[in-house]
């Protein structure tokens, strides 16, 4: 079984708790990628990763046509349960790093909360390059990795929460990988921030029981500067909420 059939497995229990995410559902980072997404009318679009499907749908109104691909047969049932009803909105099979569509198709491609996932990121951005139209967008919001000195704990928390979890990247690594995909790098940066709820945004993965207080114990003990990059607060000596950054990036294909 390859990360990615491994990977859609893990989540397809998930998906009623993803559908009724209010982060993924209406976060800050929603706006900004419609706003730099620019949809007309005519538009062509595919949403890589959709999850529950709540970026392609909150696109639909803009477009002529989307479709919201997952690998993950749980995810894509609670999307279309959710969103089914939406005329121009297909939740479709397949993954970044083979999206079974013809070259030079979309307009718009979106990878909202996803690619922190995935194995391979010159593969999913070589996929993606060949299915965007030439001048097409590619929007990008995922979670960054803000400074070398919360490293290590950030992508312990992430991995100990959420097994699936890859890499959290820096903004510059975003930018490296857009370059080498012969993509262009138009706007991007790390100022969109999530205040997120510890407990339910651990409760969201359905974690064992020794996950779950393995997470919450890295929160207690977290070093003093992720305290502050993250805006930890407590209550009690427990952590109840912290700030999440978001990368946020347009790019285009020449």
């Amino acid at each position: 079984m390859s990360s990615i059939e491994r990977t859609a497995k893990a989540w397809s229990g998930l998906g009623e708790n993803y559908a009724s995410s209010t982060p993924h559902k209406s976060g800050p980072s929603l706006p900004k990628l419609i706003a730099l997404a620019r949809p007309q009318k005519d538009d062509i679009c595919l949403d890589v990763g959709t999850g529950t499907g709540h970026t392609a749908a909150a696109l639909a109104p803009f477009v002529k046509e989307i479709y919201g691909l997952d690998p993950s047969e749980g995810m894509r049932l609670a999307a279309e349960q959710t969103y089914g009803s939406i005329e121009n909105l297909s939740f479709v099979d397949g993954s970044s790093e083979a999206t079974g569509f013809p070259d030079n198709h979309f307009d718009i491609v979106t990878a909202r909360h996803t690619l922190h996932h995935h194995p391979s990121m010159s593969r999913t951005l070589l996929e993606l390059h060949r299915i965007l139209k030439p001048g097409g967008r590619l929007i990008i919001v995922d979670e960054v990795t803000p400074n070398q000195e919360v490293d290590d704990w950030y992508h312990e928390l992430e991995l100990t929460r959420d097994p699936t979890h890859f890499r959290a990247y820096y903004l510059y690594e975003w930018q490296s990988f857009i370059r080498d995909a012969d993509l262009s790098w138009i706007v991007g940066d790390s100022e969109t921030r999530y205040t997120l709820d510890c407990e339910s945004w651990i409760k969201r993965m359905n974690p064992r029981p020794e996950q779950a207080e393995a997470v919450r114990h890295l929160f207690k003990t977290a070093p003093d500067a992720a305290k502050k990059t993250f805006a930890i607060a407590y209550e009690n000596g427990e952590a109840v909420s912290f700030s999440m950054p978001m990368a946020v990036i347009l790019a285009t294909k020449p």
